[in-house]
């Protein structure tokens, strides 16, 4: 018998005892899977250059890459309550504050090189946080 580091087998049940529909094996490599996949999000997403209202589907964590001066208004496919950690990879990027993207200042801020500035989606507003 091979050991069952998650407990799911009984003893002397061997690999081939069934949990559920899967194996203690199959619960291995699911969670080895989704731990990848968590790891994979940590890692920042390039935005697309020049892109004012660059879409952040599925992402936590992005870097801006911005080759000219792009002020940007608003974030797409963001959804309620998210936090969006932007790192600013270039010294071209700026952002505006208006009705669905809101800085602590109140006007629109040269994003510094290498800073990392945070939003939240609140009511389809993206409030910078402080």
């Amino acid at each position: 018998d091979i050991p069952n580091p998650f407990g799911l087998l009984t003893p002397g049940a061997g690999v081939s005892a069934m949990v559920g529909n899967s194996t203690w094996i199959d619960n291995y490599r699911n969670l080895k899977e989704r731990m990848s996949n968590h790891f994979q999000e940590m890692a920042p997403k390039q935005l697309a250059s020049g892109d004012t209202t660059p879409n952040i589907l599925d992402s936590s964590f992005v870097v801006t890459a911005n080759a000219t001066p792009t002020t940007i208004t608003n974030f797409s496919n963001g959804f309620a309550f998210q936090t969006l950690r932007i790192l600013v990879g270039d010294a071209n990027t700026s952002f505006a504050n208006g009705s669905t993207l809101q800085t602590t200042s109140g006007k629109t801020i040269q994003a510094q090189e290498g800073a990392i500035y945070t939003f939240t989606n609140v009511n389809g507003v993206w409030h910078q946080n402080q």
